[in-house]
């Protein structure tokens, strides 16, 4: 807690909600008041709250490199023969008036989920900022080094593998000296 007290329990993050979950004897309660909770760490993984739940994957004495992972649902119409499409072509309408009576409809839809992640950085001060390449050789004062290091390896603002061993690289660079 960022009062400085711990508490344990049996928790879950539960990805679809996008909330903690305590698990407590066969209930599933979701957590309130997370503007109190400093972190909560369910086995090797650690999670913040900032605006949402944001997952630690590396840290240097600067900024720590976050992912928040959420689902996007894609509503797609059903059409014609009872093919789903996504295009917005297909008008659905929710009630038919026939004879100064109105009937309610039944919107045949179907719901896609796509996982979608987002790599941040949270910086000392609490800010998110994108985990691009700009955003990152502004936060080093090894600009060459970790420049070179991009380009070696052709690192991919879009891979966690990637990211996590350029920010760890990072926090072993910012150790030596300044030129």
């Amino acid at each position: 807690m960022k009062n400085g007290r711990p508490a344990k329990g049996n928790m879950n993050f539960n990805y679809l909600a996008r909330e903690m979950q305590f698990l407590n004897r066969g209930d599933t309660l979701a957590l309130s008041q997370e503007d109190q909770i400093n972190y909560i760490a369910i086995g090797t993984d650690t999670f913040f709250y900032n605006k949402g739940y944001l997952e630690k994957l590396a840290t240097t004495p600067d900024f720590t490199l976050v992912k928040r992972t959420y689902f996007k649902d894609l509503h797609k119409k059903m059409g014609g023969y009872g093919q789903a499409s996504a295009t917005a072509a297909i008008t659905s309408y929710s009630s038919i008036a026939i004879n100064n009576k109105s009937y309610d409809l039944k919107v045949a839809e179907e719901l896609e989920l796509v996982k979608s992640t987002d790599y941040l950085l949270l910086d000392k001060e609490g800010n998110l900022i994108p985990a691009d390449k700009k955003n990152l050789l502004k936060l080093t004062s090894h600009k060459d080094k970790v420049n070179e290091y991009i380009k070696d390896r052709q690192v991919r603002f879009t891979n966690e593998k990637d990211l996590v061993t350029l920010v760890n690289l990072m926090a072993a660079v910012n150790e030596l000296p300044k030129k």
